[in-house]
C-alpha cells in the first residue's frame, strides 16, 4: 500500500526529474558536439524535444495536483467559504470536460498516426509514441482533477473538514 501512496503522490515528480535529466543530457551532447566537435548530431536534438514535451505535460499534471495552475482569481478573493469550493467544483468540472475531450481526440490521433507509420526523422521511432503524450499527459491530468473534485466535494458536503484540512 505504501508503494501505491507513494506513486499517487510522487509519479510526476519522479517523471519530471527522469525527463528533465534526460533533456538536459540531450541538449548537452548537442552543444559539446556541435561546438566541440563541430558537427551536429540529429538525434540529440529530436530526442531533446520530445523529451521536452513530454516534460511539459508531466508538468502540467503535477501542477494540477499541487494547486499551482495559473488562474484568474478575482471571483476566488470575493467569495466566501462554500461559495468559493463552490467555484472551484465549477471550474475543475470544465476542466475535467476539456480534458476528457482532449483524451479522446489524442487518442484518434494516435490511431491515425499509428495507422500511417510514420517515423521520426532522426531516431525513426514510430512518430505515434512521441505524440501518444497527449491522451496520456491529459489521462493523468483527467485522474488529478477527479481526485481535487473529491476533495472539493468533500469540503462543499462538509466544510468542518475543510478547516481541520488547511493546517
Amino acid at each position: 500500500m505504501t508503494f501505491l501512496r507513494k506513486l499517487n503522490e510522487n509519479f510526476e515528480e519522479y517523471m519530471c526529474v527522469v525527463l528533465f535529466s534526460l533533456m538536459t543530457f540531450f541538449i548537452f551532447a548537442q552543444v559539446v558536439s556541435r561546438f566541440v566537435l563541430n558537427f551536429s548530431l540529429a538525434w540529440t536534438e529530436e530526442l531533446g524535444r520530445f523529451t521536452c514535451v513530454w516534460l511539459v505535460y508531466m508538468s502540467a499534471s503535477a501542477a494540477i495536483k499541487r494547486s499551482r495552475h495559473i488562474r484568474v482569481e478575482l471571483i476566488f478573493l470575493i467569495l466566501k467559504n462554500r461559495a468559493k469550493i463552490f467555484m472551484a467544483i465549477v471550474s475543475d468540472i470544465i476542466w475535467l470536460i476539456f480534458s476528457l475531450w482532449l483524451v479522446k481526440d489524442g487518442i484518434k490521433v494516435i490511431n491515425m498516426l499509428y495507422g500511417h507509420g510514420q517515423t521520426s526523422p532522426a531516431v525513426q521511432i514510430p512518430i505515434w509514441i512521441a505524440y501518444s503524450i497527449v491522451p496520456l499527459g491529459y489521462s493523468l491530468m483527467t485522474l488529478r482533477l477527479i481526485q481535487s473534485l473529491y476533495k472539493d466535494i468533500k469540503n462543499f458536503i462538509n466544510p468542518a473538514t475543510a478547516e481541520q484540512g488547511s493546517d
